[in-house]
């Protein structure tokens, strides 16, 4: 039973590994960062990326020890997409409105996830963004 755990935990640091070497674009031409991004956005849009799996990326990519800079490299263009989205959509129609929330659901979820440690990274990565804007 030791090994079997110990077997799924490597499993699970694998998978985030490759999940954040895909998403910052590490396997070439054909999968450019910028393109899993926006299909990882749009699936978050669409609710077709579990909580858990969401909340296990961001406490691999926070984790320094695992990862230099993944959480940064993965989530800012993220957050520019959540931005973007907000800033031209058009709430006058009535069609778009439920789309319309996509982005601020999706910044409340990514702010309000925690680590073990009670940290909140992407948090912390948005008024790192706030603070790098104003200077």
């Amino acid at each position: 039973m030791d090994h079997e755990r110990s077997v799924i935990s490597v499993i699970q640091k694998r998978l985030f590994a490759q999940t954040s070497f895909l998403l910052r674009g590490f396997y070439g031409e054909k999968f450019t960062a910028e393109d899993m991004i926006a299909v990882f956005v749009r699936m978050f849009y669409q609710q077709q990326v579990p909580e858990t799996f969401a909340c296990n990326l961001i406490t691999y990519c926070s984790d320094e020890d695992m990862d230099h800079g993944a959480l940064a490299e993965i989530f800012n263009p993220i957050l520019d997409c959540a931005q973007k989205s907000m800033s031209y959509q058009q709430m006058s129609n009535k069609c778009n409105r439920e789309v319309a929330i996509y982005p601020y659901s999706l910044l409340k979820f990514l702010v309000g996830v925690k680590t073990s440690s009670n940290k909140r990274p992407v948090a912390d990565l948005v008024s790192l963004r706030h603070l790098c804007s104003i200077f």
